[in-house]
């Protein structure tokens, strides 16, 4: 049973890249979203080169930037490892918070000013 309090993810997705930022330089997941809320406004979104007519820009990867080191604070130095992973992203009025499996620690990944 659901809990009534749980705060859904905005998407549930699979991440396709990852860049862990050199110094100076931002972390940046693209995920592809398998479960995607219809409210993600304050997601960004690939625009990618697809005929209107197929309906597939519902499939463009979501892409969240963070701050250069995220990653790495939270365990991952691997870019390579990390494609391929279930990624949750709550995205709400103030936080992007991300989770990242084997352990789904929640991580805030950015923060709207």
């Amino acid at each position: 049973m659901r809990n009534d309090w749980e705060d859904p993810p905005t998407v549930d997705g699979v991440i396709v890249c990852a860049e862990i930022g050199k110094k100076g330089m931002p972390d940046v997941l693209h995920v592809e979203g398998v479960d995607v809320a219809e409210d993600t406004v304050n997601l960004l979104r690939l625009p990618l080169d697809v005929d209107e007519d197929e309906g597939a820009e519902n499939n463009n990867p979501f892409v969240v930037v963070g701050a250069y080191g995220t990653l790495a604070k939270h365990g991952h130095s691997d870019a390579n490892a990390l494609v391929g992973r279930r990624c949750l992203i709550w995205s709400g009025v103030r936080y992007t918070t991300v989770a990242i499996e084997p352990d789904f620690a929640i991580v805030i990944w950015c923060e709207f000013r």
